[in-house]
């Protein structure tokens, strides 16, 4: 990777992040078929094809081929987003979690249009209500998810009140986190604990899936890369900016 910050391809990494995204969900809906809003005639099989093409559509050379892209995965995720939001009997932070999944093509679009300068806020407000999300489920709004609970106990081995406290640690974190990003001063501390905090919440599905289900830990890992892919991002463009103002000063 280059020094300075003007030289980072950053919409190279949104790239990459929207590939592992939209090939893995390909892949699940494929192998996981769920019904779409409860019925038994449409389910998530029929996501699958259009995903994969999407991941593929990525690399095309054509604008327009990447404008397609981007909206028909947008779309897409967006749908799978609206079902979780219904089985969820309609929690607004099981919809909000998502942000960064159903965005992240998008963004890669816009940040590879017009830079990451002027994109900035946009990646940071889906970071934020992404952690907001995750958050709210680790501290018990309305209720922690089975799985939250599950792999917390397989990978720490903490049972009882003890997952309940360290998830109520972390959601809080999460809260913090996704209000300090839009401070200067807490901005950096931030940003990193949201890139480790996602590759760890990540690879906790890989961890998992050795004693639930391998292929499905592997895939569930892959299209959480947003997770940690966007906020290090945001936290490279900060510490290079933090840099070199710094050796402005000197």
């Amino acid at each position: 990777m280059n020094n300075t910050n003007s030289e980072i391809a950053y919409e190279s990494w949104l790239k990459w992040a929207s590939f592992f995204l939209l090939s893995a969900k390909g892949i699940a809906y494929l192998l996981y078929p769920e019904n779409f809003l409860d019925s038994s005639f449409l389910n998530t099989t029929y996501l699958g094809v259009p995903l994969l093409l999407a991941a593929c559509l990525l690399h095309a050379p054509n604008w327009s081929l990447k404008q397609f892209t981007a909206y028909l995965s947008f779309t897409i995720l967006f749908l799978d987003n609206c079902n979780s939001f219904y089985l969820s009997s309609f929690l607004p932070h099981q919809f909000i979690e998502h942000t960064l999944m159903m965005f992240t093509p998008l963004l890669y679009l816009v940040v590879l249009k017009q830079g990451l300068e002027k994109n900035l806020r946009k990646l940071m407000l889906a970071v934020s209500l992404t952690f907001v999300g995750h958050g709210a489920f680790a501290v018990s709004w309305n209720h922690i998810p089975s799985h939250f609970s599950a792999m917390t106990q397989f990978i720490l081995g903490l049972e009882g009140v003890y997952i309940k406290s360290f998830l109520l640690t972390m959601g809080i974190l999460d809260f913090l986190a996704a209000i300090f990003i839009f401070t200067q001063k807490a901005k950096g501390p931030a940003l990193m604990y949201m890139v480790v905090w996602g590759v760890l919440t990540s690879l906790a599905r890989f961890v998992y899936g050795f004693e639930a289900d391998l292929i499905k830990g592997v895939l569930g890992t892959l299209y959480r890369f947003p997770h940690f892919i966007v906020p290090l991002v945001l936290y490279t463009d900060y510490y290079f900016k933090r840099r070199s103002h710094s050796s402005s000063l000197l």
